[in-house]
């Protein structure tokens, strides 16, 4: 029964078992297709893997069965902007304006939606709409501050944030809620001070934030899980085990870190007429977790894929270009940049076989800067709470794709941010190639995309090509010690 998988789907969610939740909740979907709780519940789901493009239209079609109910419209404008299409996401706000009657709640979220899409007037117009306290409120403070710091008024911008902390902190109990609203505030400073070049203070607010939050991470399982991966997928086990034999080619798989550059290259490639970006489709985690079923073996994961049959991968194949086409509007090609592919790339060399893979690295001090002076903590990601942490998950991934660039023969092309950022035309003339699509000038402009980034860097993807991103750990090398000795090897 529905009401059961229902039920078992919100403990999983508890337990953040999010992939086995998806499962029940569609299980339970496709016995009662219309059901609203299902629907809403997916939804939810999808978000907290990060999925925002699913979570957007499964909320979307809880918002259409229950057209009434305030909070679905909220939780889908939320959603489509996650996404990075803003006219849904303003589509919805508008609803949810009018169902509420332009309560406090439809303020803040147009202000949200119009800060995030760089509408600073429309913004502030939002905020002063109706009697908001601009004091107390974190909301109010959170866009407030950053309307400030996009109209170069970082001063400005930290006397907010001083005085929310003043107000805010002997209220909330130690260790701070990384989702939560000091936490945010910290990572804020961090961005005005940085801004400012006030470089000692923008560090030492990115310290206060990571010593705040209560995170806990290994790194031996992470060395262990990845290890065990490259054991198993030798060059010669994966040129013995099935592949799929039906060839799909539509699916573009960006393999890289947080703040490596993946929003800015997807963007780049969806000003092409033949590409649709998807975001970060937790689709292959579904797929890879079912494996055992779906093949009938009674071995785990990566064990199971001796038993796979070519059917097996024609199958689960199929059924990622099923989930995928929702949002592929029938493109030639359509990106995925899930943050889970580094240990995935050899199962999806498999299942398949002439997708294309883009190895894409960043200087790895600058990447580890970015990471660590902002928010990630609230996306789940805890490896950055500690530098050494940060250093270690950084390594293991890099190691990670250059087994995968040495042992698999699906394309794959490796691309520097670095590159890309000082040569935008060359590089993006070789991804294309790479990627068997002519050549479109429009690439060049990705800053005049209607869709905005859907991760938090949507204020540079947004921007026209600069390079002051390269070589900003120099600003801050005084401070990063543990980064300048794990990377000894990879930098020059």
């Amino acid at each position: 029964m529905p009401g059961d998988a229902i039920r078992n789907a919100r403990d999983l969610l508890k337990k953040e078992l999010y992939l086995l939740a998806l499962e029940q909740l569609e299980g339970a979907l496709e016995r009662e297709p219309e059901n609203v709780e299902a629907t809403l519940l997916m939804g939810h789901t999808y978000d907290k893997t990060q999925d925002f493009l699913n979570s957007a239209y499964h909320y979307e079609r809880a918002g259409a069965l229950a057209p009434q109910v305030p909070d679905i419209a909220h939780a889908t404008a939320s959603a489509w902007l996650r996404s990075g299409l803003h006219d849904r996401a303003l589509k919805q706000a508008m609803r949810f304006k009018e169902l509420t009657k332009g309560n406090q709640h439809a303020q803040l979220l147009l202000a949200t939606i119009y800060e995030r899409t760089g509408k600073i007037e429309e913004a502030w117009d939002a905020l002063h709409e109706g009697p908001i306290d601009d004091t107390h409120t974190p909301t109010v403070s959170s866009i407030a501050s950053k309307l400030l710091i996009q109209e170069k008024k970082c001063g400005e911008a930290i006397d907010v944030l001083k005085r929310f902390l003043e107000w805010a902190e002997p209220k909330y109990s130690k260790p701070y809620d990384t989702t939560g609203p000091l936490i945010d505030a910290w990572f804020i400073l961090t961005k005005a001070y940085n801004k400012l070049g006030e470089y000692d203070k923008a560090w030492e607010a990115a310290e206060t934030a990571h010593a705040q939050a209560d995170v806990e991470w290994s790194p031996e399982k992470a060395t262990l899980d990845l290890a065990a991966m490259r054991d198993f997928m030798t060059r010669d086990t994966v040129q013995a085990l099935a592949h799929a034999s039906e060839h799909h080619e539509q699916p573009v798989f960006i393999v890289g870190n947080p703040r490596s550059g993946t929003s800015l290259l997807e963007q780049i490639l969806s000003m092409h007429p033949s590409v649709t970006n998807a975001g970060e489709l937790v689709t292959t985690s579904k797929i890879r977790q079912k494996c055992p079923q779906t093949i009938d073996s009674f071995l785990q994961y990566p064990q199971c894929l001796v038993d796979m049959r070519v059917e097996d991968a024609n199958a689960m194949a199929e059924s990622y270009i099923r989930q995928s086409s929702i949002f592929s509007e029938d493109s030639a090609r359509v990106t995925n940049k899930s943050l889970a592919l580094h240990g995935q790339v050899g199962f999806l060399s498999l299942i398949l076989p002439k997708s294309h893979m883009i190895m894409l690295h960043r200087n790895p001090l600058d990447n580890c800067i970015s990471c660590y002076t902002t928010n990630l903590l609230a996306n789940g990601h805890s490896y950055t709470n500690k530098l050494e942490w940060l250093a270690h998950m950084v390594i293991e991934r890099r190691k990670m794709a250059d087994y995968w660039m040495e042992t698999l023969e699906v394309p794959m092309l490796e691309l520097h941010y670095d590159r890309l950022v000082a040569d935008q035309e060359n590089e993006t003339r070789r991804l294309l190639e790479f990627l068997e699509l002519p050549w479109e000038p429009a690439c060049l402009e990705f800053h005049k995309s209607k869709r905005v980034a859907s991760t938090i860097s949507y204020d540079q993807v947004n921007k026209k090509m600069y390079s002051s991103s390269s070589g900003r750990w120099k600003n801050y090398e005084k401070h990063i010690g543990p980064l300048l000795d794990a990377f000894s090897d990879y930098i020059d």
